[in-house]
């Protein structure tokens, strides 16, 4: 989830600090403004492309949180999705990347978004208007929504290098948008708020040839199996293991440990 208090204003975007704790383990010629160090990784794995594509679904502000900023800079194309007006408004005065100010879903239509009165992240969405109790929810508002696929038709864009996908849960509907076998984009960062609780993602995934290789903070990394050189053995298997044993871990302790241990053990999770 990206943070809705920015350490600068939406129509200035600025570097942010690179967290200490990655300090050496990640190049240093980026501006970091990925939420976990994304984008510093993200040069890694295509320190040979130039001319990459990247396309970033669920973008917030452009700027905050965004694994694509820094590569927009190095002269990459990129594609930002966001619903959301005044968030979308925010990228256009930011970025130079192509803007798409709708809603990415399973299918072309309009659904309906509830602008949270403090933080644009919680912002709700649904098919239908919602109830609103007239107290200081804003009013509901009407968007496009359109498939992935339909969008980087329109971009003219022949490939995907990577995805991030923050989309507070409606994850699943964006992927069902999108013709993976068509587009195989190298690297898809989705975020997973359930912390492994929740299978249907990784097996939707897994029936079309991607596994997780890597997770930073709430965000868990696929790329196709084929790929060898991230879809490592042991990459694969530790983020298995990772996903089996954290609900476990959790379950136990729901099971087992005093209230006060049990908050303890998610304070220490979600500071992962």
């Amino acid at each position: 989830m990206k943070s809705s208090q920015p350490s600068h204003p939406f129509n200035q975007p600025a570097p942010l600090p690179l967290d200490p704790a990655l300090a050496g383990r990640y190049p240093t010629n980026l501006i970091g403004h990925g939420q976990h160090g994304e984008d510093y990784r993200l040069e890694e794995i295509f320190a040979q492309v130039s001319q990459g594509v990247c396309i970033e679904v669920g973008a917030f502000d452009g700027v905050v949180g965004s694994a694509t900023y820094a590569f927009e800079l190095l002269g990459w194309t990129t594609i930002l999705v966001e619903p959301q007006p005044d968030l979308a408004a925010a990228i256009a005065r930011s970025r130079r990347g192509r803007l798409f100010a709708v809603a990415a879903g399973d299918h072309p239509g309009e659904v309906w978004i509830a602008p949270h009165p403090t933080d644009p992240a919680q912002t709700g969405v649904s098919a239908r208007p919602p109830e609103t109790d007239g107290g200081e929810d804003a009013a509901p508002v009407a968007v496009p929504m359109r498939t992935l696929d339909s969008i980087l038709a329109e971009c003219g864009v022949d490939r995907v290098d990577f995805a991030t996908i923050d989309v507070e849960g409606f994850e699943l509907a964006v992927l069902k948008g999108w013709d993976l076998d068509r587009w195989r984009p190298r690297v898809v960062i989705l975020e997973d708020n359930t912390r492994g609780l929740d299978t249907t993602i990784p097996h939707y995934l897994r029936e079309r040839g991607y596994v997780c290789f890597a997770h930073t903070g709430v965000n868990d990394w696929y790329a196709h199996s084929s790929d060898r050189a991230l879809a490592t053995t042991v990459a694969c298997l530790r983020q298995r293991l990772r996903k089996a044993l954290h609900p476990l871990l959790f379950k136990s302790a729901r099971l087992l440990l005093p209230g006060g241990i049990k908050i303890l053990i998610r304070r220490v999770a979600s500071a992962r």
